[in-house]
């Protein structure tokens, strides 16, 4: 299980304008560790859309070495355990690589995206609206207790 540390991190990625690199606040962290972090969806496709991203600013998936892939496997396994424990066994995990795979963030990170049915992944075409501050921090609190 991951250590949720809740420490700011890249501190010479800051200020160059990836919100990935330099996450506005720390409460955008769900549980980190040293290579990666999961985190929530800002603008979320479905309820509980989990994002795990490498630290290291990367653009493709061939860029990644191989601790930083073992570090987000370890956290694609603390988003399955969120899920899981939110009763959902279906979902998605998605990549977008390069510059021209439709994502709207260049660095690097992998959608966890809960499905009920095959046809709920239809997320090109979905119309999506960004989290309210109450909804993030009581998401935060649900998946940081299931994680403890």
């Amino acid at each position: 299980m991951e250590k949720i540390l809740y420490t700011s991190f890249l501190k010479e990625e800051r200020g160059k304008g990836c919100p990935f690199c330099a996450p506005h606040r720390l409460n955008e962290i769900i549980a980190e560790n040293k290579h990666a972090y999961l985190t929530y969806a800002l603008a979320p496709y479905s309820s509980y859309h989990l994002l795990v991203v490498p630290k290291r600013h990367v653009e493709y998936i061939r860029d990644l070495t191989a601790k930083e892939r073992d570090a987000i496997e370890n956290l694609i396994e603390s988003a399955d355990k969120i899920l899981r424990q939110k009763n959902i066994e279906n979902y998605f995990i998605i990549v977008r690589n390069g510059k021209r795979s439709h994502k709207s963030v260049l660095h690097l990170h992998y959608n966890v995206i809960p499905s009920h049915r095959e046809r709920d992944f239809n997320v090109l075409l979905e119309k999506r609206r960004i989290l309210s501050d109450r909804e993030i921090n009581k998401l935060l609190k649900e998946t940081r207790n299931i994680l403890k």
